[in-house]
């Protein structure tokens, strides 16, 4: 007897106490998790020069002020004209109502709007300066006066222009627009959390288009983490339908309730496990992968784990080895598969360590735990614990007029389960009350009722039944596609490689890239509202970046250096913010805030009274020495700037934001610019080099700063996306020759550790061709399906190869051993991914994408995988196998027949 086969005689002896040992240890484990969690957000950013400088300017323009503005946009409601004299009257009578109501009044304050030049009463649009500018008001005005009036605005102050759509038009009648911009200032420090603020801005935009009949105001991005977080919420149902249909396919195919139950609770358990070893050791459980994908798709290999050891003991079982001993021949026979299989798996995921990238190592460590837990629980233990049950609750009884009730009751029994694990993955602490009392209720209770019911059937005398529930493990008709296929590899072989070639070109051409609808329903209100922004304003760009500067400002010639470097960004032909009358969009920088605040009686005053009179000699706006600039930095940073009428402008906590401060010679401010895209590489790529070239010439105009680069969230994120999607890539070659070495070493074969992990490229490539196809993006959560496809494909390839040998060590007939293995563990490969692939089907109807497109593209991966397995890998053995083996059996399977169980063994 080999000493793994010993090893699982002890645990075949000691059942109880390591059920129970499992059981206990994984639910400490999830109720310890989530009191220890580090529940930040992982690090997606790499180590580049850019991040750093995002670092670093996030660092030093960081002010205090906690006053926000909301962007609003009020559109006419048939989408002609909002400047009418019904519209205006319309979205003021709401703003009124808004205003007056005591809670909103706790959060709305005053501000000022630079560009207008005008005072902000909490909620502000283009509609309060025509009314002030009316007799009268809106009230006694008609259409024809409104538009007297803006169009003396906008003559007046073309800034005014921009608060209007880019559809705007001035006609013989006046201006029309079908929308106008509106913001709601509110103080964040007002509200108990952020979400509660987010919350709020909906109340408004609900208060604001309550009974309208002309304007349909919508706040553009006002929800974004509550939109994800209820998105997240509704597809809940769907990950927890996902598993309860597995659950239930696997009482089908095993015809077996015990069955059913314990992958339940075995998955119940492994996510419970798998989530307190990953806070236990600091993961940061605040990452979606970590959270949501990772318990995902540990289901699927679960699943299988469990379906092999179970198959493999029923094999015996119908062999004719005694249940009592079966545990230990099944498993002996399967160890090699299934430690391949795992191993390989594991160094498929913890391959992405090599990114350097914290989100994508925490991916990898965390799946690596997880399919560990698996194994153990549900590869290991799990068939056990089936034999265990069916054993102590003895033969039942011969179906009766209540097997119906019976078959039917499974069903509620599969929703407490299904339930049950999506609790553990979603609200730990409340999944381990779950998944405790679906084993109670669901096995423990059962177990002792049905024992009951059989040992009273006995005594009354009844027929029981005598067979093995589940014995279907073999599947006739995989042994024959199988070899048939193989068979005929002068064909099969040539159209798999041209399949192949087409998979990877269109692998190829899978683009990257960030989009909403890729995380948040298309009728979310960040979505929506976005749309809507880029339909009335899309011109302004959708997020910045920057030109972050620092060194010694206080040079006049510096700051002059800075309005060149503006003025040489007006003249780009990149795609950057710009207003409708083709104005840069740019924040001020120390330039501008210097020439305002000497522009400023009483900035001037203060600055005279305390011994620094301002001078300007040349007109150009500037003070003329360093010594003037550096007081005017320090007024700013004590009084804020106001306007010359006294308006506020900006406050002393603002100023921060804009110029950083820290005494002579030590300043740091930013130029920055919209960008007219988040996702198009090279419209980003334009407005970067753009920003560099106009850096290199601000380097040159002045000497006496000391860091000049281009930074900025959109050149940030798209960098993030693109470095997240190229490790995750370049892993692959890394997760495929770990899987090969593994494989060699384990199967102690190169030329089958290469037939193995062959088809695995074919995995990859067909999913990743699927998401072409089917318009597929890679991001954050996509890109992760690479590592995944590795895992989920060797894992198929190396049960199949591993029980090949094994047939052919036995019969030394090649067609025939591939007959036997596709029988055998290739039934098994089709029930397992049958089950895993319809239930991640229903996953991929969950309302959110990011779900919906992670159930497809698993379901994909899955089928891809079998076909692998059972179509590509065959053809390949039958390549390298000898005709007439003469390599010895693998120690794992010198052990495994009944013959020698029976006689000793």
């Amino acid at each position: 007897m080999s000493p793994l086969h010993r090893f699982y005689e002890f645990v075949n002896r000691h059942a109880i106490a390591a059920t129970i040992a499992v059981i206990a240890t994984a639910l400490v484990l999830g109720f310890v998790g989530p009191q220890v969690a580090n529940t930040d957000d992982p690090n997606f950013d790499p180590t580049t020069k850019v991040f750093q400088l995002a670092d670093t300017a996030a660092e030093r323009l960081d002010g205090s002020s906690t006053v926000e503005s909301a962007f609003f946009i009020v559109e006419s409601e048939d989408g002609t004209d909002v400047l009418t004299a019904d519209a205006l009257r319309e979205w003021q009578a709401a703003v009124q109502r808004v205003v007056a109501e005591p809670a909103n009044q706790a959060h709305l304050i005053a501000g000022y709007d630079d560009d207008l030049a005008a005072a902000l009463p909490g909620i502000f649009s283009i509609a309060d300066i025509v009314e002030g500018r009316l007799e009268g008001g809106l009230v006694q005005a008609d259409d024809a006066a409104i538009k007297a009036v803006v169009g003396e605005l906008i003559a007046q102050n073309p800034a005014t222009r921009q608060q209007l759509s880019e559809h705007a038009a001035e006609g013989p009648d006046g201006w029309t627009s079908p929308a106008f911009a509106a913001s709601v200032v509110y103080d964040e420090a007002t509200f108990p959390t952020y979400a509660d603020s987010e919350l709020w801005l909906r109340e408004v935009q609900d208060q604001l288009g309550d009974g309208a009949v002309h304007i349909a105001p919508v706040g553009v991005a006002i929800d974004f983490d509550t939109s994800f977080d209820e998105a997240i919420n509704a597809s809940a149902p769907f990950i927890f339908l996902a598993v309860a249909l597995i659950v239930l396919l696997v009482a089908i195919v095993h015809r077996s309730y015990w069955s059913a139950m314990l992958v339940g609770a075995g998955l119940g358990l492994t996510v419970l496990a798998y989530g307190g070893i990953a806070s236990l050791i600091g993961l940061k459980m605040g990452s979606l992968m970590l959270v949501f994908i990772v318990p995902i798709a540990t289901i699927s290999f679960g699943v299988d784990f469990y379906i092999h050891g179970v198959g493999r003991v029923r094999e015996v079982q119908v062999d004719g080895v005694p249940s009592g001993r079966a545990y230990p021949a099944g498993m002996t026979a399967v160890f090699t598969a299934m430690l391949l299989a795992v191993l390989s798996s594991m160094a498929a995921f913890l391959a992405n360590a090599s990114s350097g990238t914290e989100a994508i190592v925490e991916f990898g460590v965390g799946a690596a735990i997880a399919l560990a837990a698996a194994y153990l629980i549900l590869g290991q233990l799990a068939p056990r614990v089936l034999l265990g049950i069916e054993g102590w609750i003895g033969e039942s009884p011969a179906p009766g007029r209540w097997r119906y009730l019976y078959r039917a009751a499974i069903v509620p029994a599969v929703v407490v389960a299904g339930l049950a694990v999506t609790l553990a993955a979603v609200m730990p602490e409340v999944g381990v009350v779950a998944v405790a009392a679906s084993v109670i209720l669901l096995l423990v209770v059962p177990v002792l009722l049905t024992r009951r019911r059989n040992r009273k059937a006995v005594a009354a005398g009844r027929p029981t039944t005598t067979g093995i529930a589940g014995a279907a493990h073999g599947l006739a008709a995989a042994g024959s596609l199988v070899a048939t296929l193989a068979r005929r590899r002068a064909v099969t072989l040539p159209g798999v490689v041209l399949i192949g070639i087409g998979s990877l070109v269109l692998a190829l051409r899978a683009e990257s890239g960030f989009e909403l609808v890729d995380f948040l329903p298309a009728d979310s209100n960040p979505v929506e509202s976005i749309a809507v922004a880029d339909e009335h304003f899309g011109g302004n760009g959708q997020g910045g970046s920057l030109i972050y500067i620092e060194g010694d400002l206080s040079e006049p010639d510096t700051l002059a250096a800075l309005d060149a470097a503006v003025a040489s960004l007006r003249e780009t032909d990149a795609e950057v913010g710009r207003t409708a009358t083709g104005e840069l969009i740019t924040d001020p920088h120390a330039g501008g805030l210097v020439r305002a605040a000497a522009a400023s009686p009483d900035v001037v005053a203060r600055l005279a009274a305390a011994g620094t009179p301002l001078t300007d000699s040349d007109g150009d706006g500037l003070p003329d020495t360093a010594a003037q600039v550096q007081a005017v930095f320090d007024d700013l940073t004590v009084h804020g700037l106001s306007t010359p009428d006294g308006e506020q402008i900006y406050s002393a906590a603002d100023i921060p934001e804009l110029l950083a401060n820290d005494g002579p010679g030590v300043h740091a401010t930013a130029i920055t610019v919209r960008v007219g895209s988040f996702t198009d590489g090279d419209v980003i790529g334009q407005v970067r080099a753009a920003l560099e070239s106009t850096a290199d010439e601000l380097t040159d105009a002045a000497p006496a700063l000391t860091t000049v680069g281009v930074t900025g969230e959109v050149i940030t994120q798209f960098e993030s996306l693109e470095a997240f999607r190229d490790s995750m890539l370049l892993s692959l070659p890394i997760a495929v020759l770990l899987t090969l070495l593994l494989a060699a070493a384990v199967l102690r074969s190169f030329r089958y550790a290469v037939a193995s992990v062959v088809p695995v490229g074919f995995v990859v490539a067909g999913v990743y061709a699927f998401m072409t196809i089917a318009d597929y993006r890679i991001n954050v959560v996509t890109a992760t399906i690479a590592a995944i496809a590795v895992g989920v494909g060797i894992d198929f390839s190396t049960h199949f190869t591993v029980r090949f040998r094994e047939e052919l060590g036995r019969n030394g007939r090649r067609i025939e051993a591939l007959r036997q293995a596709g029988a055998g563990t290739g039934g098994a490969l089709v029930l397992s991914a049958l089950s895993s692939v319809l239930g991640f089907l229903v996953m991929a109807l969950a309302p959110t994408p990011i779900f919906a497109t992670f159930g497809m593209l698993t379901a994909v991966m899955i089928a891809l995988a079998l076909a692998a397995a059972l179509v590509v890998l065959p053809s390949v053995l039958l390549l390298v196998a000898p005709s007439q083996p003469t390599s010895p059996l693998l120690h794992s399977e010198k052990q495994e027949t009944p013959e020698l169980v029976l006689a000793g063994f």
